[in-house]
């Protein structure tokens, strides 16, 4: 039995090898005759000129081929048919835009060699993703105008113009604004310090302004500011978001929530910088101090008068690191007896400028006190890292109910880009009690 199966393996190995030997041969008998007669057969087109004929050069290198050829390659023609259109459209449209110069053209038509005109892009995390442009120089080296479109994928929408340092004469500007904003799902979580995070409700906020105010330049670093505004705001429930604050409130709880409230504001403030620099300060002031008094146009509840101090002093700690140091009030009150407040106009906490880490709207009330400190160091060129503490709390009278046991805090840190002028863009991350935020606006 052994003896039989070896025979086997031998003859079938015997086999195997006499096939592959074969099928050498064959190859090789193959191409010694096949490849010279193809050869000799078939003259290859020269191939004369540059890069920018090589089109046609393999288009009549494609109609040389012979029929047997063009039958055996038309399944990959077909397959590779609508990806040849496809390039074939790419090269047409990229030539007429080199052709034509067209992005030189538009970059001329939006962005000045002087700087005069330029369009930048916009973000921030209320508003959306957008552009600005700019225009300066119309009437008076000193002035612009500001035309600024931004959106959301959730229908969030903020359109804005503006005509700022219009010069009348002397050390007196006027400045010119109209906007129009929509913000859908907006957060509301009741009212007052102690508001509980898991009542959060969502509405929409729909408000058009329009203003007018002179500036006085009294010196290089005080000025004084007049401004009346129109505004038009509207309530409604919440498209997406779920539950609706109007399911929860009703007028004579929260006052405002109701389309149509009109109001006209008479607003006085004073302000003093005396920043080394704008985009990056290392030392000097900024305070503003405001007086502003609200109307109902439609000789409605809404009368109101609000206050506000904001002052900010930069330290310099050398090599450019400085420490911003930041405290702010803001106080609220009716006109009368029987006026309201809206529930939008009142002090908040939450957003950007107040306490970072919360919920924007997280706490309202009639008063707010806030402080903070913001340690910036330097990263590179025009770009600065910081880290920061916000500090504060919302009450129906701060100067009465002041308590360190209702201060709210909010930690983190980012990163800053700046030009001479302002800051361009800001990525910062910042942690609260209740959650963790990460912001990111571009100027």
């Amino acid at each position: 039995m052994m003896l039989n199966d070896d025979a086997r393996r031998s003859s079938l190995s015997f086999i195997s090898t006499s096939m592959i030997r074969g099928t050498l041969i064959l190859l090789i008998l193959t191409t010694l005759f096949t490849v010279p007669a193809f050869a000799q057969s078939e003259v290859q087109p020269e191939y004369k000129g540059d890069a920018a004929d090589s089109t046609e050069f393999y288009r009549k290198k494609y109609r040389s081929k012979k029929t047997w050829e063009h039958i055996v390659s038309l399944p990959a023609t077909i397959v590779s048919f609508p990806l040849v259109l496809f390039f074939k459209a790419q090269e047409g449209i990229v030539g007429y835009i080199y052709d034509e110069k067209l992005i030189p053209r538009a970059k001329e038509l939006v962005t000045s060699a002087d700087g005069q005109r330029r369009l930048s892009p916009k973000f921030s995390n209320r508003s959306g993703y957008g552009a600005k442009l700019t225009q300066k120089g119309i009437f008076n080296p000193e002035s612009a105008l500001t035309l600024t479109v931004t959106g959301s994928i959730n229908s969030r929408q903020r359109y804005r113009i503006e005509w700022e340092d219009i010069r009348l004469g002397g050390p007196v500007y006027t400045n010119v604004r109209a906007r129009y904003r929509k913000l859908p799902d907006e957060s509301f979580f009741g009212l007052g310090p102690e508001s509980v995070r898991n009542e959060k409700s969502f509405f929409t906020h729909e408000y058009s302004t329009v203003e007018g105010g002179l500036n006085i330049k009294a010196s290089s670093a005080l000025s004084l500011q007049g401004i009346v505004r129109w505004d038009q705001n509207n309530i409604f429930g919440s498209n997406s978001e779920s539950p609706s604050t109007f399911e929860l409130y009703n007028r004579s709880e929260v006052p405002g929530l109701q389309t149509r409230v009109k109001v006209i504001q008479y607003h006085g403030g004073l302000m003093y910088d005396s920043r080394n620099r704008r985009g990056n300060p290392n030392r000097g002031y900024e305070m503003k101090l405001s007086g502003t008094l609200f109307q109902d146009t439609d000789d409605g509840p809404f009368n109101f008068r609000k206050l506000a101090a904001d002052i900010t002093r930069y330290i310099h700690f050398g090599h450019n690191r400085v420490l911003a140091l930041r405290v702010a009030a803001e106080t609220t009150r009716p006109s009368s007896d029987g006026d309201q407040i809206p529930f939008y106009f009142l002090s908040e906490l939450g957003y950007r400028d107040t306490i970072r880490g919360f919920d924007r709207g997280r706490f309202r009330d009639r008063d707010l006190a806030i402080g903070s400190a913001e340690y910036r160091i330097p990263l590179w060129h025009r770009m600065d890292s910081f880290f920061f503490v916000d500090a504060g709390h919302v009450a129906n009278n701060i100067t009465e109910d002041f308590s360190t046991d209702l201060l709210n805090f909010g930690y983190g840190g980012g990163i800053r880009i700046w030009n001479d002028d302002d800051v361009k863009a800001v990525l910062q991350f910042a942690v609260s009690k209740e959650r963790f935020r990460i912001y990111f606006n571009l100027n």
